[in-house]
């Protein structure tokens, strides 16, 4: 059994499951959809069951969930301005995470 997260442009660094360090696996990067990170889940665990999972992590400069307005662009024209969107599959470039629409709904 195994934990699966979408990740884009991170470092990964560490895994743990239930604060054990965990192995883990990167695959190969899509140039859209990023790469899956799969923890593997150790033990016998029946289904419903719980585990904490922890991901230590870095973005990129080329995160695709942020960008910049220069100066001149905003309010103050003073400084920049960073926001963020993560729709629709841009989450993943800012933290490994399930980030399909249907897994986002609330």
């Amino acid at each position: 059994t195994e934990f699966a997260l979408d990740t884009r442009d991170l470092t990964i660094k560490k895994a743990f499951v239930d604060g054990v360090e965990a192995d883990f696996s990167l695959a190969e990067p899509d140039e859209i959809f990023g790469s899956k990170l799969a923890i593997p889940l150790l033990g016998s665990r029946q289904k419903g069951s719980k585990a904490q999972v922890s991901v230590h992590y870095s973005t990129s400069p080329k995160s695709t969930a942020c960008a910049w307005l220069p100066p001149p662009q905003t309010a103050g024209k003073k400084k920049p301005f960073m926001f963020s969107q993560c729709q629709a599959i841009h989450a993943r470039s800012l933290l490994p995470c399930q980030d399909c629409p249907r897994a986002k709904c609330t």
